[in-house]
């Protein structure tokens, strides 16, 4: 008994060959493979895409951070400065009242 799909070919009975049906089954077969192919490259390719736009997201962020803790870093140091000054020009003119209160 032969198997389903197989045939015997002209050439004697030791040579098979596939039935049409066996045929359009093994290419339909080869056509489902290659769209599994096909899917999962562009799928890699959705992740790939993907992974690099959050790489770019997250560098653009950290660009951000650094741009803000480098602007709140001038503005403290410049409020230190104004603190200072005022603190310096509060005791300069303390001095100079003591000086005209002892005068006086």
């Amino acid at each position: 008994m032969k198997p389903p799909g197989l045939a015997v070919g002209s050439y004697g009975s030791g040579h098979i060959r596939e039935s049409p049906e066996s045929v359009s089954v093994d290419v339909y077969a080869r056509q489902a493979g290659v769209g599994v192919v096909r899917a999962m490259d562009d799928l890699i390719n959705s992740v790939d895409k993907n992974l690099e736009n959050r790489g770019s997201n997250r560098l653009a962020s950290a660009v951000n951070l650094s741009a803000f803790a480098a602007e709140s870093a001038e503005m403290g140091k410049a409020d230190i400065l104004q603190r200072a000054d005022a603190a310096m020009l509060a005791q300069a003119n303390a001095s100079t009242r003591r000086v005209l209160s002892l005068l006086r």
